[in-house]
């Protein structure tokens, strides 16, 4: 253990007296020093780091060891009662919360208001040309738990959103800004390119005009009637086509008399005939 300890680079906490220091009311002097210094986080070594907290929790400078390790940049070791990685998560949160400092008081609960507006009136804040939302992530209003967005779009435009509110341009927080989903439907159907000139008057023309969610022009409507009531038309040879002839007052044509009496054989064989004769004479 000695061999090993001795090839660390990192200097081990300094337990000799040299006058009135931290390190001299550390609990950790009277210690074996490899306590604090376990191999590995698993097994053996988990149960030796958790010797060496216990020590530390009971040391009274052990904020002070702590800080100084942050400051040194201690790489191995337990030092004020946190591990390697324990540290540099402490250190990543602190430098991530440095960075938003903004958000650092911001409280955790949720604050309650009667409306969106004494919402937006309590968080606004006017930066240059955008509004900045200075308060939490969500509010509560009327009991309804609503974004900083919602609330911002239901004040400016007095109406409530569709579908999701998105801030629309590069200023963080900014909930001056804003679009849903029918304002991103809308300036798609804008930004669309125009309409192909050669499809207009055809059913393609048509299904262009949808897609792009505008109304079809008249000549595209024309061409998608027309293309229905071919589709609706009966066809020869058909038992529509033979109920068409009849309903026009003319003779049906051989093939739909054929295709007529081949159904009346099949729903014959079937039962259904004289189960809708049964039920109508019932009747």
């Amino acid at each position: 253990m000695t061999a090993i300890f001795s090839t660390l680079k990192t200097p081990v906490p300094d337990t000799l007296d040299h006058g009135d220091t931290w390190r001299t009311h550390a609990a950790c002097r009277t210690e074996d020093l490899d306590l604090f210094f376990p191999l590995g986080e698993t097994g053996l070594g988990a149960a030796q780091a958790a010797e060496a907290k216990a020590v530390c929790c009971r040391c009274p400078v052990m904020d002070t060891c702590l800080q100084w390790a942050m400051d040194q940049g201690q790489q191995d070791g337990i030092w004020g009662g946190l591990t390697a990685r324990e540290r540099y998560n402490l250190r990543h949160r602190k430098a991530k919360a440095a960075r938003r400092p903004e958000t650092a008081s911001r409280p955790s609960a949720i604050l309650r208001y009667a409306t969106d507006r004494d919402a937006y009136d309590t968080h606004a804040r006017a930066v240059g040309g955008h509004i900045e939302w200075t308060g939490p992530n969500e509010v509560r209003v009327d009991g309804v738990r609503r974004s900083p967005n919602q609330v911002a779009w239901r004040v400016t435009r007095n109406k409530a959103p569709v579908g999701q509110v998105l801030i629309d341009c590069d200023h963080d927080w900014c909930i001056a800004h804003l679009t849903d989903r029918a304002a991103r439907d809308e300036r798609a159907r804008l930004n669309a390119p125009p309409a192909d000139p050669e499809k207009c008057g055809s059913v393609a023309g048509y299904r262009l005009h949808r897609r792009r969610g505008e109304k079809a022009c008249g000549p595209c409507r024309e061409a998608k009637n027309g293309l229905t009531r071919e589709q609706r038309q009966p066809v020869c040879g058909t038992r529509n086509g033979y109920r068409a002839h009849r309903s026009r007052g003319e003779e049906a044509c051989a093939e739909c008399r054929q295709a007529n009496s081949a159904a009346d054989r099949r729903l014959r064989n079937t039962g259904t005939t004289l189960q809708l004769t049964t039920e109508r004479s019932a009747a």
